[in-house]
């Protein structure tokens, strides 16, 4: 935070609705999209906010880069899934989910 603060010419702060807009991002060329997923199911479905009952993010962005990078010339995107973690007990583990 101390280097945004002291460096302010380098960052510009825009709006919720001025970033995470569709129109916005498809005006962008060769934008990439990098979206993180919770899980995924065999007909590609992807899940990004509940796992289950339980709310894991809050709204985002999310599906308007997603949708606009689609849009955009040259744009892609790419849902990344969780990856193992180190639990506790040095064990990898990851979140556990039931549908």
């Amino acid at each position: 935070m101390r280097f945004i603060v002291e460096h302010p010419e380098v960052f510009e702060f825009r709006t919720i609705s001025e970033v995470a807009n569709v129109a916005v991002v498809a005006q962008q060329e060769n934008i990439v999209a990098v979206n993180n997923i919770l899980a995924i199911d065999l007909t590609g479905q992807a899940v990004i906010n509940y796992l289950g009952y339980l709310p894991i993010a809050g709204i985002g962005g999310n599906f308007d880069f997603t949708v606009g990078s689609h849009y955009a010339k040259g744009g892609r995107s790419h849902l990344l899934p969780q990856q193992h973690c180190q639990g506790w007990n040095g064990l990898p583990h990851r979140a556990q989910h039931t549908p």
